[in-house]
């Protein structure tokens, strides 16, 4: 391997070690391989042996001394660097007459990061990342996008969308994506189903479902600095933080709060460790279930010898989520149900972790000036 030129990035070098450490086609340096072995498979009309091997030069990023990813420089002499560390920019860059393929190599290495095309074509394969982008103003960059961020305000009508559990790898390689941003729904099975997209050369960052406020500012941060707009992600940000301020309360008596993300039989919440525990702390109560941690299987009778004052539910899909709570067998004597105070609160907002738990918070905050 013969390495021309190393270039450090000034965009997600700073994240690589950090929440994002699962970034790959995308490292911390940038590489020129301009020389390497390569296995080709001829075509069954070439009169070819099977082993033979030829030597073509790559674009390779690299981590740790680790290759990731490799782009081949065509044969009419054009860089396509899907992946490049400045921003997970891709671009074209046309060879020179009198321009040797290593040379073209070493001019595309040193563009700097002002000077990129910017990302074009991005496929979001999360609704809370979707939302993000949208709400950058970016949703025009968008080509894919999950089938449940159909429906988010900014994202093109007529995006094509995939299963978020199994998306098409094949199909999302023919978009010819700049950048893929997923979350850990994707995946969750242990499997990873775009491994083939990394081995393209394809920049896939996979963006971990935030479990406190500050994890979610940082997403926010990541998710403009890769598209090139950190400025509105900031914006996004300030934001947020204003409406917590405006919103935090400080008592010594807080009141015992129920958050019921699934109704009954199969009743679900979550403990310490999620962004909706911080919400119900910053609004002066105390989450029944914050000696647990995490999501959480619970059961009718923990929820009743808890004795919530203040019940919510985001079960939007169910019918009457709130009148089905009030009327649940055995539950009369809760407080909360006694003199209801049991609360509807929007299912995305609840649910998706990014800026706009803000709506959520605000029709929690409404709900505990009721009381």
């Amino acid at each position: 391997m013969s390495d021309i030129l190393v270039v450090k990035t000034a965009a997600l070098a700073p994240w690589i070690e950090g929440r994002y450490g699962l970034i790959t086609g995308c490292g911390e340096e940038i590489a020129a391989l301009v020389e390497r072995e390569h296995e080709f498979l001829p075509r069954p009309d070439m009169e070819l042996d099977p082993g033979y091997r030829q030597i073509i030069p790559y674009v390779a990023v690299t981590r740790g001394g680790e290759v990731f990813a490799t782009r081949r420089l065509s044969a009419g002499g054009e860089a396509r660097l899907h992946g490049k560390l400045s921003l997970g920019v891709g671009g074209h860059i046309e060879r020179g007459d009198d321009e040797t393929r290593e040379g073209i190599l070493m001019r595309a290495l040193e563009r700097e990061v002002a000077e990129e095309v910017g990302v074009e074509r991005v496929v979001s394969l999360a609704p809370s990342i979707t939302q993000v982008i949208a709400d950058l103003g970016l949703g025009d960059t968008l080509v894919a996008v999950d089938q449940y961020s159909q429906g988010i305000e900014g994202v093109p009508e007529d995006v094509l969308t995939f299963d978020i559990m199994t998306p098409d790898a094949e199909q999302i390689i023919a978009l010819d994506p700049d950048l893929v941003l997923l979350s850990g729904m994707t995946l969750s099975d242990g499997s990873d189903p775009l491994a083939q997209l990394t081995e393209l050369g394809i920049c896939v960052a996979y963006v971990p479902s935030s479990e406190s406020i500050d994890a979610i500012l940082e997403d926010n941060l990541f998710i403009g600095e890769i598209l090139g707009n950190p400025e509105g992600a900031q914006a996004l940000n300030d934001r947020l933080t204003e409406a917590i301020e405006a919103l935090r309360v400080e008592t010594e008596t807080p009141r015992r709060v129920y958050f019921e993300i699934s109704p009954a039989p199969y009743l679900y919440s979550f403990g310490t460790g999620t962004f909706l525990n911080e919400m119900i702390a910053l609004l002066g109560g105390v989450n029944i279930f914050a000696d647990q941690t995490g999501w959480l299987s619970v059961s009718e009778e923990a929820v009743i010898a808890a004795d919530p004052e203040i019940i919510f539910t985001s079960a939007e899909w169910a019918e009457d989520p709130v009148g089905e709570i009030l009327a649940r067998d055995g539950w009369a004597d809760v407080t909360a149900v006694r003199e209801g105070a049991v609360y509807l609160i929007d299912e995305d907002a609840a649910s998706q972790p990014n800026h706009r738990i803000v709506l959520a918070l605000e029709e929690m905050a409404e709900a505990f000036a009721d009381q």
